[in-house]
């Protein structure tokens, strides 16, 4: 099964959801949807360009000293040698310590700029934590994830919103079934089949939903992986492990 299945399917409710709210959008605001939809051809056109990628990132071209440090680092990568040298760029809003967004282009943070400078991770990480990068880097230039990850903003946003409620629910779980159920039971009394559908499909969206990003979560995991396998086969395949201070957690969607 390819990536990009495994990652369509861990899309599924948040596309459903915001095409809903970009629906009612559509209906109440007409014009800004006109406007939104341009933007989004704007910025699909030019994902990978400079100016987007400040504009997402908060990115800039890295020093000569910044590159030099991390070019030097890198040397152990036979395929980041020479002429395959990454185009560095450094930012303090990347959300993890490295991205790269193409096989040529690499993102790193400012943090990890001054670890890799004041030598507080092992040359031996760093490396591994660029090969994961570019594991992951025909996600990162897909169009296809691009779209769908501006498609899904509303979805994004309300996740951020909702953290703490998914908290609380987490732990109230199963008084929802209850609930669900009484639900379904009322409903269905009452003869009220279009809300017991939408209700149906909600209970389903719940169960999926963890599932498919587990499974895509566990299938980026596998990509960097084989990738360290395949181009570091003696380093180790854990970098935290050569840390000697804690990392920022990664973002968990492409």
């Amino acid at each position: 099964m390819s990536w990009r299945w495994v990652w369509l399917r861990s899309r599924i409710t948040a596309s459903a959801v915001s095409g809903v709210i970009w629906l009612i959008v559509a209906c109440l605001a007409p014009a800004l949807l006109v406007g939104v939809l341009a933007a989004v051809i704007a910025t699909v056109a030019g994902w990978r360009s400079g100016l987007t990628m400040r504009c997402r990132y908060g990115v800039c071209r890295a020093t000569d000293v910044e590159a030099a440090d991390l070019l030097r680092v890198l040397v152990p990568v036979a395929g980041l040698r020479g002429k395959n040298q990454p185009s560095l760029w450094v930012g303090g809003r990347l959300g993890c310590d490295i991205r790269a967004i193409d096989e040529r282009t690499l993102l790193v943070s400012r943090r990890l700029v001054g670890l890799v400078r004041n030598g507080g991770i092992a040359d031996p990480a760093v490396c591994e934590l660029v090969v994961r990068a570019f594991a992951l880097a025909p996600v990162e230039r897909s169009r296809l994830v691009a779209v769908a990850r501006l498609f899904c903003l509303p979805w994004t946003a309300m996740a951020f919103v909702a953290r703490p409620v998914r908290v609380l629910a987490g732990r109230l779980r199963p008084l929802a079934w209850l609930f669900a159920a009484l639900a379904v039971g009322d409903l269905y009394r009452r003869g009220e089949w279009f809300p017991i559908v939408l209700l149906v499909l909600v209970v389903v969206a719940t169960v999926t939903t963890p599932r498919f990003d587990r499974a895509w979560a566990a299938r980026r995991e596998a990509m960097a992986n084989d990738a360290v396998r395949r181009h570091l086969p003696h380093e180790a395949s854990d970098p935290m492990r050569h840390l000697r201070c804690d990392r920022r957690a990664s973002e968990a969607h492409p």
